[in-house]
């Protein structure tokens, strides 16, 4: 009984943190939104909280479903730079007003960017779709390029709705005790995947 007590008593005194967790939290690769105003200052990092306070209408929600998009967003693919960081997202919706519509919509707006910029400045691996039925079957087109890009992005998007308390208590619970729903395919197993099924689809037919 003394020893449970003592080590209940240790636990509470326990540092949350210590010097050496502050260092490496500081040293946290900042994530990148697609937004100048916030990546100029590198200011957004995961394992952090922030706030984003405003009157209705001010672009909180928009804020969030940008900093998403480029937290999901593969850095590069297919040797085009899409400036994302790579990260799993978890989003939780407190009130069931997320819109995953919009939330699509900048996901797919900001691939279809990237993709012009990199076919501007006249990086090999586009093809232009007036050329592509003049092309070998194994370059790979703008629309194969959004398809992968698209897919790995959302792989790595959670959406959790929860509509009470005990919901989110249930939610936060999860999220800390299962391993396995944390866990985020990386894009080399991504990549696996796409491959097998593609193989599977061209042995099928």
């Amino acid at each position: 009984m003394e020893t449970t007590t003592k080590s209940a008593l240790l636990e509470f005194l326990r540092a949350d943190e210590t010097g050496a967790d502050i260092f490496a939290r500081s040293k946290i690769e900042p994530l990148n939104t697609g937004l100048s105003f916030l990546d100029q200052h590198k200011s957004l990092k995961h394992s952090q909280v922030i706030e984003a306070c405003g009157l209705g209408g001010s672009g909180k929600t928009e804020l969030l479903i940008q900093t998403a998009v480029g937290a999901i967003l593969p850095k590069v693919l297919h040797n085009i730079p899409f400036d994302g960081s790579e990260r799993g997202c978890v989003l939780i919706d407190l009130d069931g007003k997320f819109d995953t519509l919009r939330f699509l919509e900048v996901l797919q707006a900001r691939i279809k960017e990237r993709l012009q910029i990199h076919h501007r400045e006249g990086k090999r691996g586009i093809d232009v779709e007036n050329e592509e039925r003049q092309q070998p079957e194994n370059v790979i087109t703008r629309e194969s390029i959004f398809d992968d890009c698209h897919n790995v992005s959302l792989s790595r998007f959670r959406l959790m709705r929860c509509y009470s308390s005990i919901d989110l208590l249930k939610c936060l619970t999860i999220m800390e005790k299962d391993e396995k729903f944390m866990q985020f395919p990386s894009l080399s197993e991504q990549h696996l995947e796409n491959s097998n099924r593609n193989n599977n689809n061209n042995n099928n037919n």
